[in-house]
């Protein structure tokens, strides 16, 4: 009987030894999860404050050099955060023309952690994805005549060029959907028609909003600006352009807008459009068109009595158009030249 009790004992002593001994390790096991975590956390956090550490040194000390530099190191939290900044030709691949990625990274454990942001680079033009680009749905085009629309660069005197050709259109609709073509109208480009789904009309929007801000209200053609002095013009409900005009700057056609460009005009830049824009006659356009949602372009040459409506309407995409109205106007825009324009944690 005692023998029994003993043995009895004994194994009750194991038992709760082991069930003790479960209870630690899942103890254990717990409170080494919760500093794993705590951890993540923190080296997370550690990144995303080291970003914007980064990008506040980089709005503010815009003349240093950045492509091959090495990386910036910023202490948070008791560890180092390597800050790197991308260009275009860095990885061309990654970063679009004209925007700059500024990355910071810390290594945890044998764990990367990384976050980054893509900033414009100080430009006030956009990156271009067409002669025309509609990055909002709900849009519509009508060609007709012998109307143009050409995404091979070139350069407002006629010559070709320095860059490679983009699509003559690109839209987020499919395109049955959104051009209605009629007669000799033509678009070409590389290729003539692309659908992008990740155009976005935010991009038009936190540009027009920038634009806006230092915008002349259309009154008169002595609004328009010129090749040497290039304008930002801001067209509001119905206006008529259709006098012998050469223009150059940025013009914007806001929401429920429309303007007639009629006759012989010439413009070189940049057009941002939410309205209603209506383009006949010997009207042509260097540089490139971006439209919002529902924006519609009437590009017609129709057969008329009178001649001063006759002639051909031509888009033509020209980087050097671009290039030209944004060395001109960029100083107007010193304080909010760079732009955060997303940002991945």
């Amino acid at each position: 009987m005692g023998r029994a009790l003993l043995i009895l004992c004994l194994g009750s002593m194991i038992i709760l030894g082991m069930v003790q001994r479960a209870v630690y390790q899942r103890q254990l096991s717990a409170t080494e999860g919760n500093v794993q975590t705590f951890e993540v956390n923190q080296a997370r956090n550690a990144t995303g404050i080291g970003l914007e550490l980064g990008l506040n040194r980089l709005f503010h000390d815009q003349d240093q050099q950045l492509s091959g530099s090495p990386p910036w190191v910023f202490t948070v939290d008791g560890m180092n955060i390597n800050v790197h900044v991308d260009t275009h030709d860095d990885a061309p691949g990654e970063v679009p023309p004209r925007f700059l990625r500024v990355r910071a990274g810390h290594t945890l454990h044998g764990r990367e952690f990384e976050s980054f942001a893509f900033v414009n680079e100080g430009t006030i033009i956009p990156p271009v994805d067409g002669a025309l680009g509609f990055y909002g749905t709900g849009s519509e085009v009508n060609l007709s005549g012998n109307a143009k629309i050409s995404g091979y660069d070139t350069n407002p005197d006629g010559s070709e060029g320095p860059e490679a050709a983009v699509p003559g259109i690109a839209a987020v609709d499919e395109e049955s959907y959104l051009i209605n073509h009629q007669g000799n109208a033509s678009y070409t480009g590389d290729p003539d028609f692309i659908h992008k789904e990740d155009m976005n009309a935010q991009t038009v929007f936190e540009f027009l909003e920038m634009y806006k801000t230092q915008a002349t209200v259309y009154q008169s053609q002595t609004d328009l600006g010129s090749v040497e002095y290039p304008a930002i013009t801001l067209f509001d409900g119905y206006n008529k352009v259709s006098d012998n005009v050469n223009a150059a700057g940025i013009m914007i056609v806001t929401e429920g807008s429309k303007v007639d460009f009629r006759g012989n005009f010439a413009f070189q830049g940049l057009v941002l459009v939410e309205g209603e824009l209506d383009i006949r006659g010997n009207v042509h356009v260097y540089g490139a068109m971006m439209f919002s949602d529902n924006a519609l372009l009437e590009i017609d040459d129709p057969e008329s009595s009178d001649a001063y409506f006759t002639g051909n309407a031509t888009i033509q995409y020209s980087s050097q158009a671009l290039n030209n109205i944004n060395n001109s106007l960029s100083g107007i825009f010193d304080e909010t030249r760079m732009v955060v324009d997303r940002i991945y944690y």
